[in-house]
């Protein structure tokens, strides 16, 4: 998650009371990453980052955090797709509307994302970016280039309806 997603939810569609769901950002994983530019962004809002850990990446693990955590904050931050899917699908059948009474937002826009109901809002993976950087790289490595750099990419907030913002 980047900050610019944190700071929609809090600028653009009003949502102040922030759950992450995934590793803890202060956490020394690859996963830990998404959830750095929440915490960044909760702080620079002056609010208490909330984090909730999410043992596995499989919809079942979402499915148990919706229906554990309910309706107790107005928006869901989730590391994966995965865990979105299945903490939309819990939260609905304790009856909680999305994006009504919760807005849920996802990491990954696996192709499922579009297609349930709500349409899950997403930040998307570059991956086509990802390749084209990594063949570069591999390229100047086989050229003689063995100085070491580090490559940054954009990703793309999907808007869909889980979120309730129709911009």
């Amino acid at each position: 998650m980047d900050r610019y997603l944190s700071k929609i939810l809090q600028e653009s569609w009003g949502f102040r009371i922030q759950q992450f769901l995934g590793s803890h950002w202060d956490d020394d994983t690859p996963l830990s990453d998404r959830g750095k530019g929440y915490g960044l962004a909760m702080r620079d809002y002056g609010l208490t980052p909330n984090y909730t850990p999410v043992p596995t990446i499989r919809a079942e693990s979402g499915y148990h955090l919706g229906k554990e955590l309910g309706d107790r904050f107005t928006a869901l931050v989730c590391r994966d797709d995965y865990t979105a899917m299945g903490v939309c699908r819990g939260l609905q059948e304790l009856g909680i509307r999305i994006p009504d009474d919760v807005a849920v937002v996802g990491y990954g826009d696996i192709d499922a994302a579009a297609h349930m109901t709500p349409a899950l809002t997403t930040q998307a993976i570059p991956y086509g970016a990802i390749a084209e950087g990594a063949m570069d790289l591999m390229l100047e490595q086989l050229q003689g280039q063995d100085e070491p750099r580090q490559v940054t990419l954009k990703s793309k907030l999907m808007v869909r309806e889980s979120c309730g913002a129709n911009i």
